[in-house]
C-alpha cells in the first residue's frame, strides 16, 4: 500500500533534492527518539513526498529503495554540526518538472487534512518545530498537488536517479577522504583502513583466524567469500571497529549484499533472519529458503556486540 510523506528540510533541501535522497540523525541529540525521524524506515519505494522548504512546495519526490544507515553527508558542510553523525539515508527520486508554490495561499485548506499528531505544521500553519518527515493521507497530498497545480510534477521524476549503492558509495568516499586527512594516521594505517573499506588487508586476515565458511550458504572456497563488515564501515567510529576481525563475517557475494542492505541478519544462535521487506519468493529463487546455522558453528562473544548493533541500526525488522 502506497503511503505518503511531508518533509520539512529547509537547511537542506538544496543538497537532499540535487542528489536524489533525504537524511535525518537517527536520534536528537540529547538521545531521544524523534517519530520524524523513524519515519525514514517506514517509508517504502514507490511511496510519495512533498518537499516543504522556505514556505515552497519545493518537489514532488518518489522514494525508491528502503532507507540504510549512514554517516551525514559531506554535502551537508557547516550544518553538520546541528544533527549527530549516525543517521538514515533514504533514496528519492525528485520531480524534474515542478513550479514552487507559497504554500501559505492555500495553508488554510491544507491544514484540516493534516494529522494531528506529528504534523508538519503547527496549528497556525507555520513548519512544525522538529518536524522532518511526517506522514500525510492520501487525500492531503493530493491536495497539495491539486492546490498547488503541481500535477504534471507526479508523472516526470528524475528517469535515471543514483541507486542506493551510488549514494553509499558516496558517503563512503567522503570518509575515505577524512582517514586520508587525519594527521593522527600512520600512512600504513591509512592503507589498510582503505583497504578493509573492500574487504582486504588486515581486516580480512583478522576475520579468517575464526571464520572459514560464509554463515549463509557454508560455502569454504575463499576466493567465492567476501569479508562484509557486520557494522559497517562507513560507520564504524574507530580505526578499530574498521580492522577488528570479530566485526566481520565471511559471506557469499549475494548473502553480502543482502547483509549490507538490512535484508538478513542472525540471531546470536546463528540462524539467518531475513527481513520482511524480502519476498518468500525471492528468497525461494535464492535458494536461501531452507538455509539453517551451520552446526556447532557459534559466534565470538564480541561478534554478538557487533550483531546486536546490526539487528538494530541495519536490519529492516
Amino acid at each position: 500500500m502506497l503511503r505518503y510523506w511531508w518533509v520539512n528540510h529547509k537547511q537542506t533541501f538544496t543538497q537532499e533534492l540535487g542528489g536524489g535522497y533525504l537524511w535525518s540523525p537517527k536520534r536528537e541529540r540529547d538521545g531521544r527518539r524523534s517519530q520524524f525521524y523513524d519515519n525514514l524506515r517506514e517509508a517504502r519505494p514507490g511511496d510519495f513526498v512533498i518537499s516543504y522548504a522556505n514556505r515552497n512546495i519545493s518537489g514532488i519526490g518518489r522514494v525508491t529503495d528502503f532507507a540504510t544507515s549512514s554517516p551525514i553527508p559531506d554535502e551537508f558542510g557547516a550544518k553538520s554540526n546541528l544533527w549527530n553523525d549516525d543517521g538514515w539515508l533514504l533514496p528519492v527520486a525528485w520531480s524534474t518538472n515542478f513550479q514552487r508554490k507559497n504554500v501559505e495561499d492555500f495553508i488554510g485548506k491544507l491544514l484540516p487534512l493534516l494529522p494531528l499528531r506529528y504534523s508538519p505544521f503547527d496549528r497556525n500553519g507555520r513548519g512544525a518545530q522538529k518536524a522532518y518527515l511526517s506522514e500525510i493521507s492520501a487525500e492531503a497530498f493530493e491536495a497539495a498537488v491539486n492546490l498547488s497545480n503541481s500535477n504534471d510534477a507526479l508523472t516526470r521524476f528524475d528517469l535515471d536517479p543514483p541507486p542506493i549503492s551510488a549514494l553509499i558509495s558516496a558517503v563512503e568516499d567522503g570518509v575515505q577522504s577524512r582517514i586520508a586527512n587525519d594527521g593522527g594516521l600512520s600512512a600504513t594505517e591509512k592503507s589498510q583502513l582503505v583497504l578493509a573499506r573492500k574487504g582486504q588487508g588486515v581486516f580480512r586476515r583478522n576475520l579468517l583466524r575464526f571464520e572459514n565458511a560464509c554463515r549463509l550458504t557454508s560455502i569454504n572456497n575463499q576466493r567465492f567469500l567476501v569479508a562484509s563488515h557486520i557494522k559497517p564501515w562507513r560507520l564504524c567510529s574507530t580505526s578499530h571497529e574498521r580492522l577488528d576481525g570479530c566485526n566481520g563475517l565471511l559471506l557469499t557475494p549475494t548473502a553480502d549484499l543482502l547483509f549490507d542492505r538490512g535484508f538478513l541478519t542472525f540471531s546470536d544462535d546463528g540462524q539467518p533472519i531475513f527481513s520482511k521487506a524480502v519476498s518468500s519468493a525471492d528468497i525461494a529463487k535464492l535458494n536461501f529458503s531452507s538455509v539453517t546455522a551451520p552446526k556447532g558453528k557459534v559466534f565470538l562473544n564480541d561478534q554478538l556486540t557487533y550483531l546486536n548493533y546490526h539487528r538494530q541500526n541495519i536490519f529492516m525488522s
